[in-house]
C-alpha cells in the first residue's frame, strides 16, 4: 500500500511538471509578408496602388512590423491608407520618407490574433516619375504568433517589380464594377498633406480620389472623430476637394460614393495640423506613452502566464505540505523507525520534485531576463515570480524541519 501510494505521488508530480512544460512549448509555424500586386506596368504622372498582407496559416499572429525600400529616383510615395486594415493597434503610425526611400510599419492585432493567407496591413500609394523597372523590396520585418511569449514566426519576405512606361495615361475613370456591385471604398490622396502619419503647419488641405464611370453621387465630411459619416452631398459627383481653416489637431477626410446600387463603403484620411509656436516635442511624447500601452496590452498574455505559474506553483506546495503532514502524523505511534526512515525519502522526493519544478521555472524567467520589449509590469512580474520560487523552498524547509521536530517529540512522549 505504501509502495502504491509513493508511485502515485510520483505519477501526479509528473503529471504536473508535463503540463507546465506543455504551457509554453510552442511550434514555430511559418508565416510571410508580401506585396499584391506584385507585378505590372504603369505610366509616368498616374499614381498606382500596391497593398502589403500578411500570411499565417499555421497559426494565429498578433503582431508585425516591416520597413520596406523603394528607388526614389523612379517612384515616390504619396500617401498610405489603412482602410480594410486588419490592425487594431498602430504601435507607430504607418510613416514613409521619400529622402530615405522606405516606408516603415508596425502593429497589432487584437486576441485572437489573426490566422489566414490574405490580411491586408497597408495600401501604399506609389506616383511614378521616370522611366525604369521598379524593385520593391520588404528589407526587414517579424511576424509575431498569438502564443503569449511573442514568438517570431516570419519565414519569408516578399519583393516586387514593376515598369515604368513614358506613356502618361489621360483618361480619369476606370471600368465600371460588376452589376450588382456597391462601390468600393475610393483611395483618398492629398497634396498638401501627404503623410497621415506627419505633422504639417499649413490649414488648407487638398484632397482628391478616383471616380469609375457608374459614379453618381459622392458625399464628403471632415471631423475630428475617426468614425463620422459623410452627410455633404455633390451630384454629380466631384473628385476633388479643398478644405481651409482646419484649427489644430487630427482631423479626419470622410468620402463615400454612390451607384445605382446605393452607397458604398466609407473612406477615411487622417490629417495632422500643428500650428506654429507649438512645442515640436509634445506629440512625440505623447506617441511613446501610446505605444508603452500598446505593447503592454499586446503581450499581457505573457503576463497572465506569469501569474497562473506562480499560483499553480504554490498551491501545489501548500497541498503537498498538507498531505504529507497528515499522512505521517497518523503512523508516528507504531512506525518510529519506519517513519525516520519515511520521513528522509519524503524530504529527498519532495525536495526533488521541487528542484525539477524550480528547473524549469527558473529556464522560462531567463528567457524573459533582459527581454527589451517586456514592460515595467511585465518586468516587476519576472522579479516576483523569481522571489516567489525563493520563498516557496524556503517555506517548503522550514515545514519540513518543523514537522520533523514534533514528529520526534511525539515519539520520545511515547
Amino acid at each position: 500500500m505504501e509502495k502504491f501510494s509513493k508511485t502515485i505521488f510520483k505519477f501526479c508530480f509528473s503529471l504536473f511538471i508535463l503540463g507546465i512544460f506543455m504551457l509554453f512549448i510552442q511550434t514555430a509555424d511559418a508565416a510571410s509578408l508580401y506585396f499584391s500586386p506584385s507585378s505590372g506596368t504603369y505610366a509616368i504622372g498616374k499614381p498606382f496602388t500596391i497593398s502589403v498582407y500578411v500570411s499565417s496559416t499555421a497559426q494565429a499572429m498578433n503582431a508585425v512590423s516591416g520597413k520596406i525600400t523603394f528607388p526614389k529616383n523612379l517612384l515616390q510615395v504619396s500617401s498610405l491608407s489603412q482602410v480594410e486594415s486588419i490592425i487594431n493597434f498602430w504601435v507607430q503610425q504607418p510613416s514613409f520618407s521619400n529622402t530615405n526611400e522606405t516606408i516603415d510599419l508596425e502593429g497589432a492585432v487584437f486576441d485572437p490574433g489573426y490566422r489566414g493567407s490574405g490580411g491586408k496591413i497597408i495600401d501604399i500609394v506609389f506616383s511614378p516619375k521616370a522611366q525604369g523597372t521598379v524593385n520593391l523590396r520588404m528589407a526587414s520585418g517579424s511576424i509575431l504568433a498569438n502564443d503569449g511569449l511573442g514568438t517570431n514566426i516570419l519565414e519569408g519576405l516578399g519583393s516586387a517589380s514593376y515598369n515604368i512606361t513614358g506613356a502618361p495615361i489621360t483618361t480619369t475613370t476606370t471600368k465600371a464594377p460588376e452589376k450588382g456591385k456597391i462601390p468600393k471604398a475610393p483611395l483618398i490622396y492629398s497634396s498638401t498633406h501627404p503623410n497621415p502619419s506627419e505633422w504639417y503647419s499649413e490649414t488648407t488641405a487638398e484632397f482628391s480620389w478616383d471616380l469609375t464611370s457608374d459614379i453618381t453621387e459622392v458625399r464628403l465630411s471632415i471631423s475630428k472623430s475617426s468614425g463620422a459619416t459623410p452627410t455633404i452631398s455633390y451630384a454629380p459627383p466631384i473628385k476633388s476637394k479643398s478644405v481651409t481653416n482646419l484649427g489644430d489637431g487630427i482631423w479626419y477626410f470622410n468620402v463615400q460614393l454612390k451607384n445605382q446600387y446605393g452607397w458604398g463603403e466609407i473612406s477615411r484620411f487622417r490629417v495632422q495640423v500643428k500650428e506654429l509656436g507649438i512645442s515640436e516635442t509634445e506629440e512625440p511624447i505623447i506617441a511613446e506613452e501610446k505605444t508603452e500601452e500598446i505593447k503592454e496590452t499586446g503581450k499581457i498574455s505573457i503576463c497572465n502566464c506569469m501569474m497562473v505559474m506562480i499560483l499553480a506553483l504554490i498551491v501545489s506546495w501548500i497541498i503537498i505540505v498538507f498531505i504529507m503532514r497528515r499522512k505521517y502524523l497518523a503512523k508516528i505511534d507504531s512506525l518510529e523507525r519506519e517513519l525516520n526512515k519515511d520521513s528522509k525519502e519524503v524530504r529527498r522526493v519532495l525536495f526533488e520534485a521541487f528542484n525539477n519544478l524550480r528547473k524549469v521555472t527558473l529556464r522560462i524567467i531567463a528567457n524573459f531576463d533582459g527581454y527589451e520589449a517586456l514592460s515595467k509590469r511585465e518586468a516587476e512580474i519576472n522579479e516576483e515570480l523569481k522571489k516567489a520560487i525563493r520563498d516557496s523552498e524556503l517555506m517548503i524547509r522550514r515545514k519540513l524541519e518543523k514537522l520533523q521536530r514534533r514528529m520526534k517529540k511525539k515519539i520520545s512522549d511515547n
